[in-house]
């Protein structure tokens, strides 16, 4: 989700030459975005200076600039980060790993979820407590996790549903190591919600169980790993509010959990509490989810997206079929974003989603009412992808 989720990354480009002055470097010249985050209303990249950019709502500070100011209209880049790689945003905070293996947070801390020890918001990044070794990092409504080298993930914050894989349902403002975890290769957070993807291609999810988000075929709150069951072979995740998915190395996505608006991507609003199969995606490399939708990054540099669409966030009009029973009226199987091209990342929102395409172009569309896609247009929404300036 909140990338929540794991992002789509882009590489270095390789092969590319230019000549230039030996006193301009490259990055100076042209920074380039390497990775792109979305949360509940503001949005942050990481640039290949090891810079980080956001912009949107900066309610609690969650910008990272040093100000409680709204800055509608621009990106700004955050206070005293020179190394990231990669950054995760929550719904009111945002984090980063750095090069050397830590991290840092800023924004609101009403649950620990800086992991820096308190419960006081930053308008600055401030140290992630004990952190060493991370690799990536994932970001929940409000709380956090980090993979590490060795495979192991540590989580802080909010902690209500076991959402921090300890084995309590206590909140910690530091780090603390989820539960027998140790071959773990990528990592997402929903609302409470964590899920892992390991070494041997299966999940294992932790936390809120609601509506089945966890994939073990029951409802029950778990504050330490289970299996998803009936999943192997699986390259990618992502999290939304209350469901999961995974992209298969068929290219197929499979998702479980709530299915209110459609997020499952099965065509119907019925839940399910095991892994079932999005239709019509045979070519995906990336999934996320945000509130009630989700997108998927296809091989072909193209963005499928499916679920509820109220403010533009699938990036296509939907069309009801009057045949359809009313508590399926706007639920849509996947179908593709318009006017999106070599599309190489993804991040998808609470209500927005966004893209990085070649030559170094950001898109957003839907919903932005902080500012969440990027415009002076404060309370509008857009179903037409937009260009982002994030690079100044």
């Amino acid at each position: 989700m909140f990338r929540r989720f794991r992002i789509a990354f882009v590489p270095l480009i390789a092969g590319f030459v230019v000549l230039m002055s030996p006193s301009l470097s490259h990055s100076e010249a042209s920074p380039t975005v390497l990775s792109i985050s979305a949360g509940g209303g503001h949005s942050c990249v990481v640039l290949n200076s090891g810079t980080v950019r956001c912009w949107g709502n900066n309610r609690d500070g969650r910008l990272g600039n040093g100000k409680l100011t709204q800055e509608f209209g621009r990106s700004v880049p955050v206070a005293d980060i020179t190394a990231a790689r990669q950054v995760a945003v929550g719904l009111n905070f945002s984090c980063v790993s750095l090069a050397d293996g830590t991290g840092r947070c800023w924004g609101g801390n009403q649950y620990g979820q800086l992991g820096n020890g308190a419960t006081i918001s930053a308008v600055t990044p401030v140290v992630v407590k004990d952190l060493h070794a991370a690799t990536d990092v994932t970001a929940g409504f409000f709380h956090a996790c980090a993979l590490r080298k060795a495979g192991t993930i540590f989580c802080w914050g909010r902690n209500d549903h076991g959402q921090l894989g300890n084995a309590t349902q206590v909140d910690s403002a530091v780090p603390v190591p989820v539960k027998g975890m140790t071959e773990a290769i990528a990592l997402s957070a929903g609302l409470s919600h964590t899920c892992a993807l390991l070494k041997t291609g299966t999940v294992r999810c932790w936390g809120s169980n609601q509506w089945g988000e966890l994939g073990n075929g029951t409802k029950t709150d778990s504050s330490m790993p289970v299996d998803v069951a009936d999943l192997q072979s699986v390259t990618a995740i992502g999290t939304g509010n209350s469901f999961s998915c995974a992209v298969l190395a068929t290219g197929k996505v499979k998702c479980w959990g709530d299915n209110r608006k459609g997020q499952l991507g099965t065509g119907t609003s019925e839940g399910a509490l095991v892994p079932v199969e999005t239709k019509g995606v045979t070519s995906a490399i990336k999934v996320d989810g945000g509130s009630l939708h989700a997108c998927t990054l296809l091989r072909q540099g193209l963005v499928n997206c499916w679920g509820f669409n109220q403010v533009g966030q699938l990036g296509y009009t939907t069309q009801d079929d009057p045949s359809r029973p009313v508590q399926e009226q706007g639920i849509s199987a996947p179908d593709e974003v318009r006017g999106l091209r070599s599309v190489s990342a993804l991040a998808v929102g609470l209500m927005h989603s966004c893209s990085l395409e070649e030559k170094n172009m950001v898109k957003c569309w839907g919903g932005n009412t902080n500012g969440g896609y990027f415009t002076t247009r404060v309370a509008a929404s857009t179903i037409t992808p937009i260009d982002v300036k994030v690079v100044p």
